[in-house]
């Protein structure tokens, strides 16, 4: 018959069999889950990161009110004559600079693609000295009706007093 030795490497081959198959069942399952990112779903991410980059770059400014890129828009919608830093420009005129600047410095808009900015107040208006509606757009509006067009947006939330604001930035892109 067979002797221990024969049996415990018999056992051995065996056992390391099961093992080598439980891994390929496992990596079998693994790779029926994943899927591949479409091109779609990889430039939403991308835009989704841009538009977050965008808002939170540092603009320059150690005022509070003008510290990130979210702060000046935020600034110059509800403040727009206010100036950063004791300077000659208004919060307005600042963040449509610095916006157009971080925007257009991805090289993916300069080469291939549109875009149209816009931030609107969620659930008020806010108005000029004069009493128009405060507008902050900046690129082509036409992208925003375009049929394949991709959105990115981001909340801003200020508290001012006891008071709290929501403005809504969109960032639609298409291929140019």
């Amino acid at each position: 018959m067979f002797t221990v030795n024969e049996r415990k490497g018999q056992t051995t081959a065996v056992l390391l069999f099961l093992v080598a198959m439980i891994f390929v069942a496992l990596m079998m399952m693994v790779l029926s889950f994943s899927e591949t990112v479409d091109q779609n779903e990889y430039m939403e991410t991308y835009l989704n990161s841009m538009l977050i980059s965008v808002m939170r770059t540092d603009s320059g400014y150690t005022d509070d009110s003008c510290k990130l890129v979210s702060d000046l828009i935020w600034c110059g919608i509800m403040q727009p004559s206010y100036q950063c830093g004791g300077g000659a420009e208004q919060c307005h005129d600042l963040a449509t600079e610095k916006v157009t600047h971080y925007l257009e410095s991805f090289d993916v808009l300069k080469k291939n693609f549109r875009y149209f900015f816009r931030v609107e107040p969620y659930n008020f208006v806010a108005r000029n000295e004069d009493g128009t509606p405060i507008v902050f757009e900046i690129g082509d509006p036409g992208v925003e009706e375009a049929e394949d067009r991709l959105v990115a947006s981001y909340t801003i939330y200020k508290q001012k007093g006891y008071n709290s604001y929501i403005l809504k930035a969109y960032l639609f892109i298409t291929k140019a």
